[in-house]
Parts: C-alpha cells; structure tokens; sequence
C-alpha cells in the first residue's frame, strides 16, 4: 500500500559519492584500493571533509571508507590539509566540495 521509502545516503556516504563524482569517479571506484594519483586524491579528499564535516570517530570513519584503518583517516587528513596550505587547485576543490555537501562555512581546519 504504501511506497517503500528511499534508502537515503549517509552523511558519510553523501560525501563519498559528491566527491567521487567530482573527479570523475564511481563511489566504489573511490573505495577500491587502486593507487592511482587521481583516485588517492580523491580518497584523501572524500576522508579529509569525513572527518571535517562529520562527528564520526577515526575508527568508523576507517569502516565508512571500506574497513580502512583509522590512520589511513588521520594520514589523508595531514596530506590534503598540506595541499591546502600550498595547491590553490586543492583549495578551490575542497572549498566546490563543501559548499555542495551544504557546509558552507568550512573552519574547522587542522
């Protein structure tokens, strides 16, 4: 009688699929452990606003990224966060990426 309801995305996973889609990739394509450059970046970016834009612990953060472990979290966090100090692509991406997942006021960096 009544239509199943949606099966909405977490927060995590929104941003997982937002920022997969920015670089040109699948959401399981960003969690697969391919190495190359352009999915590692945008892994490291996926974890970087994860962890800056939700409450999530380092441990279930590490779970929401296919079982990761929590530095793997921590390590994407400290790379995006150097890029951020010098790679005005970096900032322009990360900046994009927030306004779209709806947290324009991004001030909570490392």
């Amino acid at each position: 009688l009544y239509p199943a309801p949606e099966a909405r995305e977490s927060p995590v996973e929104q941003i997982q699929s937002t920022t997969a889609a920015s670089f040109g990739l699948t959401r399981e394509e960003l969690l697969s452990p391919d190495r190359r450059p352009r999915v590692a970046l945008a892994r490291q970016v996926a974890m970087f606003l994860a962890r800056e834009l939700t409450e999530e612990s380092l441990p279930a953060l590490g779970r929401e990224f296919a079982g990761r472990n929590h530095s793997t979290i921590l390590y994407a966090h400290r790379r995006v966060s150097d890029r951020l100090a010098k790679d005005a692509e970096t900032q322009a991406t990360v900046k994009a990426l927030t306004n779209r997942l709806g947290h324009n006021n991004h001030d909570r960096q490392a």
